[in-house]
């Protein structure tokens, strides 16, 4: 399977678990980033997932990327 573009992975935590998982599964890239630059991130790299730990999210943040 191939893949079309980097993952982004947002967390206000320092690396979600799940990241080791898709590292452990060879995707790359995997571009992580906090709340704070989520919508900024979307923009520029513009990925093929967005993965989001959402146990610790800040509402508006996660409100603000799913509209992006």
């Amino acid at each position: 399977m191939s893949q079309q573009g980097p993952i982004l992975v947002v967390s206000s935590a320092s690396r979600p678990s799940f990241v080791a998982t898709l590292d452990g599964a060879g995707l790359f890239p995997v571009v992580e980033t906090g709340w704070a630059d989520a919508a900024r991130a979307v923009e520029q790299v513009q990925p093929a997932a967005v993965l989001a730990a959402t146990s610790d999210a800040d509402t508006a943040g996660l409100r603000g990327l799913a509209a992006r």
